[in-house]
């Protein structure tokens, strides 16, 4: 008897052992994406609300919650440069990371404790119209525990600070799960799901959005111009788009470059390429506190979080530039009184008559 005990005791140490390593494989994707830190915990702890206040049992309401946290699994196999990308992903990137939800399934598939986990999980991207993936189930068609967790997960979604927008309320959020009622949610959860989500208290530290320098820096590597070693214009765009919710940046400098072509038509790429980044390195080394960017080729932008007076006459100076018989002019944009809000409307400056410019002193 004490032997059965023992050998119980020892299992049970076993797969308690086994639930955990898998969980902090699961910690480790979400610490691997930087931008969805926690966000299992808290689709999990939604869900429970949802299942219990719709009267599942104990042990499905067990059930629910630990799909709830190994539903993204399956990112452990999406490449880092779809995965790290905070910027918006192509056709393509987006399919590919559709396929976590494959995976997460395949994988929990092969772990006995968690077999029957993987069908509420492979159904947690589908919609009550049809139109979700990865098979376009519909209406009841969706098991009921993986209907929780959809709305769940559009909830955490929702009220998570995104790169290119800013988070919903809670009211917000609320309003657009029951717009959504009978389109991307069964009504049954979303009358639920309000009710018991009205009284919650958000987290106002869930952000999609690098914190640390080493976040930052993360997130930034996508972004990095490879000649000048500033930021590119895809950058500057989730900065104009983040900025248009939280007012960070207000300075914007425009430098343009002129006869740069010309240059390069004489002395070749390769020293336009010097000249740019020896132009880049200035640039940084007497604006430390701005963001730089290239863009267009030729062009730089500052972006600051205070109004700064640029030194206008110090860069129109450069030996570096005069020997090369390149230009240059200049435009200031203050974002307290203009909206730009993304980089098509910077465009719109960028690529004006240089006639319309407004010369800084």
């Amino acid at each position: 008897m004490d032997k059965t005990r023992e050998y119980k005791k020892l299992q049970d140490e076993k797969v308690e052992n086994y639930k955990q390593t898998v969980y902090s494989i699961v910690s480790m994707i979400e610490d691997r994406d930087a931008y969805t830190g926690d966000h299992s915990q808290r689709v999990a702890g939604y869900s429970i609300l949802i299942a219990m206040a719709m009267g599942f049992s104990d042990s499905d309401n067990q059930r629910l919650y630990q799909a709830a946290i190994l539903h993204d699994l399956g990112k452990i196999t999406t490449p880092d440069s779809i995965l790290l990308n905070p910027g918006k992903l192509n056709s393509l990137e987006y399919k590919l990371i559709q396929e976590h939800v494959i995976e997460s399934h395949n994988l929990l598939k092969k772990i006995p404790m968690f077999n029957d986990l993987a069908e509420i999980v492979l159904e947690h991207h589908e919609r009550h119209d049809g139109m979700g993936y990865p098979h376009g189930k519909k209406g009841d068609e969706i098991l009921p525990l993986a209907r929780i967790m959809i709305v769940a997960d559009a909830f955490d979604a929702m009220t998570t600070n995104r790169v290119y927008k800013g988070r919903k309320s809670l009211e917000e959020a609320l309003h657009e799960i029951k717009t959504l009622s009978g389109k991307q949610f069964h009504p049954d959860v979303v009358d639920n799901a309000i009710e018991v989500l009205k009284n919650i208290e958000l987290q106002n530290d869930t952000s999609q959005l690098p914190i640390t320098e080493l976040e930052k820096e993360r997130f930034s590597y996508f972004f990095k111009d490879v000649i000048s070693s500033t930021y590119n214009k895809n950058y500057l765009d989730i900065i104009l788009t983040r900025n248009s919710f939280n007012q960070e940046y207000c300075c914007i400098h425009i430098i343009y470059l002129h006869n740069f072509s010309s240059y390069n038509n004489r002395y070749g790429w390769s020293k336009g390429d010097k000249l740019l980044r020896e132009f880049a390195d200035i640039l940084k080394e007497n604006n430390p506190d701005s963001l730089i960017f290239r863009v267009h080729g030729d062009d730089f932008i500052l972006l600051d979080k205070q109004q700064i007076k640029l030194n206008t006459n110090l860069i129109s100076s450069l030996d570096l530039l005069n020997k090369a018989k390149i230009s240059v002019s200049f435009r200031h944009h203050n974002l307290n009184e203009e909206k730009i809000e993304n980089m098509n409307a910077m465009d719109r400056h960028l690529l004006s008559p240089i006639a319309e410019m407004q010369i800084e002193d």
